[in-house]
């Protein structure tokens, strides 16, 4: 759960970081990154439509690893 501490391992804070560091100059900032950020959601998006009829322990392997790869990108 997010707190108000800073949490390298939650998911809210290292966007929140960017969230905040993008809002700065968003026009030129968010250029920087949101190709990346449209084509990596696409991907996750197609990869999801296409297990809908997979089993709950494939649907789930896909899930941790989009997780994954979000936080390394």
């Amino acid at each position: 759960m997010p707190t108000d501490k800073y949490d390298f391992a939650s998911f809210f804070w290292p966007h929140e970081r960017l969230h905040r560091a993008t809002l700065l100059n968003y026009p030129k900032r968010v250029r920087i990154y949101e190709s990346a950020r449209d084509e990596l959601e696409q991907k996750f998006v197609e990869g999801a439509l296409a297990l809908k009829e997979s089993s709950p322990f494939e649907r789930a392997r896909w899930s941790a690893g989009c997780f994954r790869e979000a936080s390394l990108a």
